[in-house]
């Protein structure tokens, strides 16, 4: 059996509320933050062939929330547009939101087949109530896309190629559906806490 002892006190007495916050430092809470000083050099199997598929078609209602969702992900520094002969071309896949908005996601099959994995063990449960025992403060954070927050090293970006009807763009921050992201966030994030 676990004991942990929460000292709630304390965290009744502190005076900052998120809203508080947030109206003191406005240029922190906007947009999509990025990690200082890091890059991330995807590990590439050179002897796999490359694959550009052709582009699927998008629905005639959905394009102008396409063209909308790929303009802020141009306009938050995540995507960039391709000039030139690619190695890869990926599909995009529209997801709605409830909002109305759409989601766009990358079907990155074919590029996890050259992108080698990274090991990194996620701690379990366990490990994390070990590592609470005797803390006295908790904070709740939100990572708002946190895989976006990791930027791409130039030579990793060229397999995240996808088609648009705008042409192609790239990654340029790590995306979701890379099969080395969770790893490789979860080993940013610890190393992040130590």
């Amino acid at each position: 059996m676990l004991l942990i002892t929460l000292n709630i006190n304390a965290v009744n007495n502190c005076p900052l509320t998120s809203e508080s916050v947030a109206a003191r430092y406005p240029k922190i809470f906007d947009g999509i933050g990025k990690l200082k000083d890091f890059q991330f050099k995807s590990h590439i199997d050179e002897t796999v062939p490359p694959v550009a598929q052709n582009a699927r078609r998008i629905p005639f209602h959905m394009r102008q929330k396409v063209a909308a969702a790929l303009e802020e992900l141009e306009k938050q520094d995540i995507i960039e547009p391709v000039e030139g002969p690619t190695l890869y071309i990926s599909l995009i896949v529209v997801i709605p939101k409830k909002d109305g908005s759409v989601r766009i996601c990358v079907d990155m099959n074919v590029p996890n087949r050259v992108i080698q994995r990274e090991c990194h063990q996620s701690p379990t449960v366990n490990d994390l109530t070990h590592a609470l025992n005797g803390a006295q403060f908790f904070s709740k954070l939100d990572l708002q896309s946190g895989y976006y927050q990791l930027k791409l090293a130039q030579e990793s970006r060229y397999v995240t190629t996808f088609a648009t009807r705008k042409g192609l763009r790239r990654y340029k921050r790590l995306n979701f559906g890379t099969n080395s992201a969770e790893e490789l966030f979860q080993r940013v994030i610890s190393d992040q806490i130590r």
